[in-house]
């Protein structure tokens, strides 16, 4: 008996897993699968084919340099996904602002009620040409057709396929929905291999680097997680079919200031001085009314400055929070991705949990920079750091996953990203029991191993 359980238990520890989509239904099996085995970062899970990418690019005016240099690192990202098992994996990618204007108020540089919505934008003012039809990238592999690789599978050596098969039918699953819009063109990429895109003639480096440029002149009060809930589950016009069920999730954060996702939009009253309920109308209501700290909030400081230490996101029930609690948006993208298929990351100022504050030439408190010259630096992202730790399961990750926007070189979170992102689509093999399999200890007489029914 011993014999035949360790028999078993070696033949599951070499097949796939099956995720939670993938349970055996309408057997005396099924059951609810919400366990740590149903999800890929107990180091187990199918791959997949398919990556949703979204890029929140901060619009402050002092991000000019930093867009370039992000525009010059998205290679090694390309080249991190290229290098997949499988090589591309069928991708969509999507820039967005953290724009979302200051509506009921309208104060200087957020005149737009909702500014950008989470809509996803190809550069200023949508002026790049590519890509077409869509204000995010497409480019994923046919449907229905032969393609044969070579032996290594770098390359293909022939394939059948045609334009139909890069038409929206061809994407067309048994529900009836297309999870790729029409009008993809199909092309041969670099490697001999067909894909449907949607763009033409550019590269898709170069087309990624015309999407970051995304302005300078977007609203100070900025709302990247806002604006990322609004992206992927508001989903505005011109963001349909973007997020895929089945596929990976990837989220890149490159910012200058913290978040200000705001939930109660009188924070933006511009009313108000020093003394006031909500102080002077200024980015440090966001740090006020959005961050706790040891210490209570001084506007007024006799010498200057004051140091604020273990600062953390406030929490919902915290009265002083004006401003969505974090927690609310690591929900959202557990809820949405097994975090076996979530890769998120900021490009920010990182803190310990130490604030300062100074005074500006108004005499109002602001946020002293985290990193960078002491007048023009970048302010401690303080909140977003807290939003990618609870959702980055592989701690050596945190070494790219929160860095620096002060850099001269961003390639290292960006390669990192995407090779974490690339690792989606490599097979992993489980140890323990498949979805839909009784306790294997049970079934053989021996004690059981699981929690699955008998």
């Amino acid at each position: 008996m011993r014999a035949a359980l360790s028999s078993m238990l070696l033949v599951m520890l070499f097949l796939p897993v099956a995720g939670c989509d993938d349970e055996i239904k309408d057997t005396p099996y099924a059951y609810a699968c919400d366990e740590p085995r149903c999800h890929p970062e107990t180091g187990a899970g199918a791959p997949v084919r398919a990556l949703d990418l979204v890029v929140v690019i901060d619009t402050s005016l002092c991000m000019a340099d930093e867009q370039v240099i992000l525009q010059g690192n998205f290679p090694g990202l390309v080249r991190a996904l290229k290098d997949s098992a499988g090589g591309l994996p069928d991708l969509h990618l999507g820039v967005i602002t953290p724009d979302l204007g200051t509506a009921p108020y309208n104060i200087p540089g957020c005149e737009t009620p909702g500014g950008d919505g989470g809509r996803f934008l190809k550069g200023v003012h949508n002026s790049c040409m590519n890509p077409a039809g869509q204000n995010y990238i497409v480019d994923v592999a046919p449907r229905g057709c032969t393609v044969t690789r070579s032996t290594d599978g770098a390359s293909c050596t022939a394939h059948d396929c045609t334009a139909a098969h890069c038409e929206a039918a061809a994407f067309t699953g048994a529900d009836g929905v297309a999870t790729e819009p029409d009008g993809l063109l199909l092309s041969t990429d670099e490697n001999g291999c067909p894909r449907c895109r949607n763009y033409y003639t550019d590269t898709l480096e170069s087309v990624l680097m015309c999407m970051a440029s995304a302005g300078t002149s977007g609203c100070g009060m900025e709302q990247p997680l806002e604006a990322l809930r609004q992206a992927l589950l508001v989903v505005p016009e011109g963001n349909e079919r973007f997020l895929r069920p089945a596929a990976g999730l990837g989220i890149m954060l490159v910012m200058s200031e913290d978040d200000c996702s705001t939930a109660d939009t009188e924070l933006f009253n511009p009313e108000g001085d020093i003394n006031s309920e909500l102080g002077s109308l200024a980015s440090f209501r966001c740090t006020e009314f959005g961050i706790i700290c040891d210490q209570p909030w001084e506007r007024v400081m006799e010498t200057g400055t004051a140091t604020y230490t273990n600062c953390r996101p406030r929490e919902a029930g915290d009265p002083d929070n004006l401003l969505f609690p974090i927690s609310g948006y690591v929900d959202d993208l557990r809820e949405m991705k097994p975090s076996g298929l979530l890769s998120v990351a900021v490009i920010g100022s990182d803190t310990d949990g130490t604030l300062v504050v100074s005074l500006d030439n108004n005499q109002n408190p602001k946020l002293a920079p985290g990193c960078g010259v002491p007048t023009e630096g970048a302010d401690p992202t303080l909140r977003l750091s807290a939003f990618v730790r609870p959702l980055t399961s592989h701690e050596e990750d945190l070494d790219w996953a929160i860095s620096s926007i002060c850099a001269t070189d961003f390639s290292a979170p960006l390669s990192g990203w995407g090779d974490r992102l690339a690792s989606f689509t490599s097979a992993r093999c489980t140890g323990l029991p498949l979805s839909g399999c009784p306790d294997p200890g049970f079934a053989f007489g021996a004690a059981r191993l699981t929690t699955l029914p008998d």
